[in-house]
């Protein structure tokens, strides 16, 4: 990337804030993410080769902490998605190898958004003693 697209893309980087509730765990990483992503494009705004190097492992690793995320509602589930949605919009890339194999983010992400939802429908509709009791 060069120093001017980089300039540039760090401009157009202004990714929406997410409308997760603040209990859900996802609303921290995709923060945590987003400023990563600041600062690696800023590193590299400014040549800085090594911190731009350092930046660009956070931003990674990171990546793939939303992927190991599980959201904790249905509107996170919607944030990360919309938010792995939009940076790929903006004209940025995700980590494209894992353990050293090559890899599909976005498939990943959809897996994890996919399992989210799973346990989200597994808790909300489990019957309480409470409610067994009531219906006897």
């Amino acid at each position: 990337m060069t120093r001017k697209s980089a300039s540039t893309l760090l401009a157009a980087s202004r990714h929406p804030r997410s409308r997760a509730p603040a209990g859900d765990q996802v609303v921290a990483l995709i923060e945590a993410h987003r400023q990563a992503h600041t600062a690696h494009l800023a590193a590299i705004d400014a040549d800085k080769q090594h911190e731009a190097d350092r930046a660009g492992r956070r931003l990674n690793a990171l990546a793939m902490d939303l992927l190991n995320s599980r959201p904790t509602t249905i509107v996170g589930v919607a944030a990360l998605l919309r938010y792995g949605f939009e940076y790929v919009e903006q004209g940025f890339e995700w980590p494209n190898f894992r353990g050293g194999r090559a890899f599909d983010w976005s498939a990943a992400l959809n897996k994890t958004a996919a399992d989210a939802l799973d346990h989200l429908t597994r808790v909300g509709t489990a019957r309480s003693p409470s409610r067994e009791r009531v219906a006897a």
